[in-house]
């Protein structure tokens, strides 16, 4: 019987974190460039997703395109540099492991096999890149400069819509939603929307995953 469908995500030459491949009872489709991520996981439907964010600068995108998948996330994400901020917009949007490099067999089975099954692995965010200070909080966000059309973006936004969910709610098309989005961040100070979403997560201003 086969193992659990993987998505691996990484730079090219990447090898399997962990050790050999045939040590695991795993289907791994992959290794796949970031640029491709968005597509395979609607293809593949994967049961988990290995994401090597080393050597890639576009693997952080791939965060995002989890939060924006049909299905929650699944995702085990692994790396030689894992800043505090990274890990808790990973956590954030679904990730069930952040595992810095080197990494034991063990530690990658026994994360992937918990993100296939929907299981949480048991693993602090801040742990995982051994910072014991808390988040800074961020300052209030000035939306004085925001256009109406910017502020109900935002207000959907926290009302937990992704990209296809407010294109519907508002009768415009996702180009002109990501249009908005862009400008938005541009005014708030944010350089993605998984920033901005990480803030009113620690904010308590938004609920990730309502199924809209």
């Amino acid at each position: 019987m086969p193992g659990p469908k993987i998505l691996f995500i990484a730079h090219a030459d990447a090898g399997f974190p962990g050790g050999n491949l045939g040590e695991f009872d795993f289907d791994v489709r992959g290794p796949h460039p970031a640029g491709a991520a968005s597509a395979l996981l609607d293809a593949e439907e994967p049961d988990a997703v290995l994401l090597d964010v080393d050597d890639d600068p576009a693997a952080y995108d791939v965060l995002l395109q989890l939060h924006e998948t049909r299905r929650p996330c699944r995702a085990v994400v692994v790396g030689r540099e894992l800043s505090a901020d990274v890990v808790r917009e990973a956590f954030f949007v679904g990730v069930y492991a952040c595992l810095r490099k080197p990494v034991s067999a063990a530690a990658i089975r026994g994360a992937l096999h918990r993100a296939a099954e929907g299981t949480t692995v048991m693993r602090r965010c801040l742990d995982a890149v051994g910072d014991a200070h808390p988040p800074r909080r961020a300052p209030g966000l000035d939306v004085s400069e925001l256009t109406p059309r910017e502020s109900e973006i935002l207000r959907l936004l926290l009302d937990g819509r992704k990209t296809l969910g407010m294109a519907e709610a508002l009768e415009v098309t996702p180009r002109t939603v990501k249009f908005h989005v862009a400008n938005l961040l541009r005014k708030l100070g944010f350089s993605s929307r998984l920033a901005l979403l990480a803030k009113l997560r620690r904010d308590g201003a938004f609920v990730p995953f309502e199924a809209r």
